[in-house]
């Protein structure tokens, strides 16, 4: 009997299921306590900031790890293990020093919104670090399309593909040289989170988290970048540079931006 399903539609079906099923199963009570550890990759400009304060209300009494970049460099694996929530800026490469046993999420953005954004952040309200310095003062005394068109390494790891070389590697680029085929590790790198959420889809993400990790979390939207709001859209043509620059994030968000569709939405 001919059921109107292909071979590539029935494994298709069968992903999503099991990916639902890993996602609301994963992370389970016991005796009332977590068997796992929280851990939030939070990626720059991706409404991190909003679901960080729920998370650490969900999370009241617990033992939190909450640092740079540079700080996850410096700490050890046994000082983080510690801890039931781990969230921060950290790249893949400290995915290392986590708990085996853990819950590891994100959110992606949709790439070009992303980069608008952080260009403006950068203006206004970035705190300043050893490896954002750069970026910061050439934000500030750029347009938007000059800043685009900069090819300083320390302006691109914020205009170039950001997204896929947090989950690479890492951003900065000293690291780069670590990332052997950038699309095909961060996709490698992506599969191995138990939930991924998608800023497109706040509210629905963030109601999926809650379900995922048995914890309600309420989400009020903060560090919304106040400058961007008075500033004139980004032209066809800055639009169009950042998508040349973003081949990879664009491919790497837009695979799991179908991929959350599907299983939740649909």
């Amino acid at each position: 009997m001919n059921i109107g399903i292909n071979g590539g539609q029935l494994r298709g079906a069968i992903d999503i299921l099991r990916f639902k099923a890993r996602t609301l199963v994963k992370f389970r009570k016991r005796r009332g306590a977590y068997q796992k550890q929280l851990c939030f990759m939070h990626i720059g400009k991706t409404a991190g900031t909003s679901l960080q304060h729920a998370l650490f209300e969900a999370m009241k009494g617990k033992k939190i790890f909450h640092e740079s970049l540079p700080n996850f460099d410096s700490a050890s694996a046994a000082a983080i293990a510690q801890s039931d929530l781990v969230i921060g800026h950290f790249a893949y490469q400290h995915v290392s020093k986590l708990r085996r046993s853990r819950f590891l999420f994100t959110f992606l953005r949709d790439p070009v919104q992303r980069v608008i954004s952080n260009y403006y952040f950068l203006r206004t309200d970035s705190p300043e670090s050893d490896y954002s310095r750069a970026a910061i003062l050439a934000a500030k005394t750029m347009s938007l399309k000059e800043f685009l068109l900069c090819d300083d390494p320390r302006v691109r790891m914020i205009t170039e593909n950001f997204q896929a070389k947090s989950l690479a590697y890492d951003i900065r680029y000293q690291h780069q040289g670590a990332i052997t085929d950038l699309r095909a590790d961060a996709k490698r790198n992506l599969a191995t989170f138990d939930f991924v959420g998608i800023v497109e889809h706040f509210d629905e993400s963030v109601k999926a988290l809650s379900r995922a990790i048995g914890r309600e979390l309420t989400v009020k939207r903060l560090n919304v970048t106040r400058s961007r709001s008075e500033a004139p859209p980004a032209s066809a043509h800055e639009m169009e540079i950042i998508r040349n620059l973003n081949e990879v994030d664009l491919d790497i968000y837009e695979r799991a931006k179908g991929r959350f569709e599907r299983a939740f939405l649909d």
